[in-house]
């Protein structure tokens, strides 16, 4: 458990160690380093879209791009990269949003490959969320315009889902996790048809900042969720690992007693969050079972984390190592207990995924000439 009051200079000089252990880590090979090509003209939106990766089970990668122009020009692209490279296709979608000089106003937007093979596309923005469905030769099969919550919260016009996780169920549906509102956000995750059905939702909650974190579906139907919210009442802070049934029914909860849980993971067995450890700024990975237990605590040598997703039985995350406006990022691997296998070179990450033949693909955003890139990590 986490030492309490002074740390003892034996203390400090591990985690010194630990620190140093962690930028000495080797460098993974690069497997893929191709440009995600603009339409003519255009240039990638730097706002809160950002670009969304996912990967299909045949290694085909889909990323979803928000560019756009001066002239008040702008289009939302799904674009997809064969495993050696090679651009398949590109569709642009129909997208009805206001465009400014930077693009359209999207809050948030995501891809995920359904178990029939089918595309999942959501963008959401002030007043508007659309859930695409397209075949995997890039023909849009349908378009559903994703309704407001129906709750007892009054929200505004201007309100959208501003999402985290979209993950495709074995089910042929999507679960969608994340927040709704203008900013701060309450919590909200529902599940959706891949024509736009709504199975079933929870939140938003009635307090905010608020966030689901991590989630993941467990072999016996259940859903794993750790998220934070924020109690009226008393105006602080919690953080929660929630079990759900596939139907959406909240089966358990469990207080997480740690300092904030903003960056989580549900991992193959039991979850891992980022947090500080008390009393300090020093970041720490905190394990957990499916309880909400904590069973490992490990001192973690980055300044804070960005970003994790489970990695067969461990993690890979973004890290960052310069927080800030001129903060650089990248990209790690680490096995369950929080051990680094390999850090990448420093650049501007904005998302990974795990490859089917246990790669992690990365965005990475280069600064002269501004361009995006597909780039894939394997082990040294």
């Amino acid at each position: 458990m986490i030492r309490r009051g002074i740390v003892l200079p034996v203390v400090a000089l591990a985690i010194l160690a630990g620190c140093a252990a962690a930028q000495a880590q080797p460098t993974p090979r690069v497997t893929l380093d191709v440009v995600v090509s603009p339409p003519a003209g255009l240039r990638p939106h730097e706002g809160a879209s950002h670009g969304r990766l996912a990967v299909g089970a045949d290694g085909t990668y889909y990323v979803l791009m928000s560019w756009h122009a001066e002239a008040s020009v702008a289009r939302i692209e799904l674009v997809a990269i064969g495993r050696g490279g090679e651009e398949k296709m590109r569709i642009p979608l129909p997208i009805r949003l206001p465009i400014d000089s930077m693009g359209f106003a999207v809050q948030s937007m995501g891809v995920a490959v359904s178990h029939s093979g089918d595309l999942a596309v959501l963008v959401s923005g002030q007043g508007q969320t659309t859930l695409f469905r397209l075949r995997a030769d890039g023909r849009i099969k349908n378009a559903s315009e994703i309704a407001p919550p129906a709750v007892g919260v009054r929200f505004g016009g201007d309100d959208y889902y501003q999402l985290r996780h979209y993950v495709a169920t074995p089910d042929n549906a999507l679960l969608l996790a994340g927040g709704y509102g203008s900013g701060p956000y309450s919590w909200w995750m529902g599940k959706f048809s891949l024509d736009g059905g709504r199975l079933w939702q929870k939140g938003p909650s009635r307090g905010w900042p608020d966030s689901v974190n991590a989630l993941r579906l467990r072999g016996d139907g259940s859903w794993i969720v750790i998220l934070e919210e924020q109690r009226v009442e008393s105006m602080t802070h919690h953080c929660f690992l929630d079990r759900y049934a596939g139907d959406g029914r909240r089966l358990a909860r469990t207080s997480i007693d740690f300092k904030g849980c903003y960056t989580a993971a549900v991992l193959a067995e039991g979850s891992v969050i980022a947090s500080e450890r008390r009393g300090s700024s020093q970041s720490e990975l905190i394990f957990l079972d499916d309880t909400g237990k904590a069973t490992r605590e490990t001192t973690w040598a980055f300044d804070s984390i960005d970003w994790m997703i489970a990695d067969g039985p461990g993690l890979a995350a973004i890290v960052s190592e310069r927080p800030g406006p001129d903060s650089v990022n990248a990209v790690v691997r680490a096995d369950s207990v929080g051990t680094l296998h390999w850090k990448s070179p420093v650049g501007e990450i904005s998302d990974i995924v795990r490859t089917p033949d246990g790669q992690i693909a990365a965005l990475v955003w280069q600064v002269a000439p501004r361009e995006v890139r597909l780039v894939v990590y394997a082990d040294p």
